[in-house]
């Protein structure tokens, strides 16, 4: 099993979520350039740490730990033990639907959701949960 450095895990969940390194670097309030070096150095704060795993939709610690460090230190939790950087799912599967595969258009949508303001999602929220109802 290869090791990796928290700049490779970066590369890898930004690029697994689809994200420019300017788009990453906008959602945690930092130039590209300075989120650039950041990336490719691996000298990164606590506080950007926390927001880049929220950005990727992932624990922080999955940025942390190499991914043999991480399964021994999480080894009580069968279902993140036998996860593999590789294997695992950026896209949850809702269990209302056997297959989700989001088209270009839905990814679009998303990434211009994931550029709203927190009451803005609230409100789109909102408005989907409410034609969801009717329909």
């Amino acid at each position: 099993m290869e090791k990796t450095t928290i700049n490779q895990r970066i590369v890898y969940y930004r690029k697994r979520a689809h994200l420019t390194q300017v788009e990453v670097a906008e959602k945690i309030g930092m130039k590209g350039s300075t989120y650039s070096q950041m990336e490719r150095k691996g000298k990164i704060p606590t506080d950007r740490l926390v927001a880049l795993a929220e950005v990727f939709g992932i624990a922080s610690e999955k940025l942390l730990y190499d991914e043999e460090e991480y399964q021994k230190l999480y080894a009580d939790n069968p279902q993140e033990n036998n996860v593999t950087l590789n294997q695992e799912s950026f896209y949850k599967k809702p269990d209302f639907i056997d297959e989700f595969t989001p088209t270009n258009s839905e990814i679009s949508i998303l990434k211009v959701y994931r550029l709203l303001s927190n009451k803005e999602k609230a409100e789109v929220k909102e408005f989907i949960l409410g034609k969801w109802k009717k329909g």
